[in-house]
């Protein structure tokens, strides 16, 4: 295996599969009141940009478009969300939650694709590194739980969903 920081992927025996940016930032674990502080700070911008509404959103818009065309070539679609942090999602103003939640949910309905909802489900872990990184231990010591069973997850959506269409 070839080991390049330059490239866009790095191989190596203890980590098969590492961007540039993972190789050359070490993620911490951030503590409780670390987590509290950043969402502080997040709170004014979320607050201050929110959610447009479907049809005004260039990224709704713009994922339309991609699913429209990976199905016109007969690419099969999940659409899902990632984890947030509980302060994240606490920070995060309710119209905008709903409007998120709107604009994946018809999505999902107008192009007949599963929705898999992340972003609450790993929210009281204590497994952190930011408000929207679960924390991975790259020494692959210890603490990676969380991270592995989100990793489990993923596959297991990915997995059903070959079954479906194999079978």
């Amino acid at each position: 295996l070839e080991n390049k920081t330059n490239g866009l992927v790095v191989l190596d025996n203890d980590h098969p599969l590492r961007t540039p940016e993972q190789v050359g930032t070490k993620y911490v674990k951030k503590t409780d009141e670390e987590l509290d502080k950043m969402a502080d700070s997040l709170k004014i911008d979320l607050q201050r940009y929110g959610i447009e509404p479907e049809h005004k959103n260039r990224y709704s818009i713009s994922l339309n478009s991609i699913i429209q065309e990976l199905q016109k070539n007969d690419i099969n679609v999940i659409l899902f969300t990632h984890p947030h942090h509980k302060y994240y999602l606490e920070s995060v103003p309710e119209q905008d939650h709903n409007e998120f939640l709107k604009i994946i949910t018809n999505l999902s309905e107008k192009h007949g694709i599963k929705l898999k909802s992340f972003h609450q489900e790993y929210s009281d872990k204590e497994n952190w590194s930011d408000l929207i990184h679960i924390y991975y231990n790259y020494d692959l010591e210890e603490d990676n739980e969380n991270s592995i069973q989100y990793s489990n997850d993923i596959a297991d959506l990915i997995l059903s969903e070959i079954r479906k269409h194999v079978i």
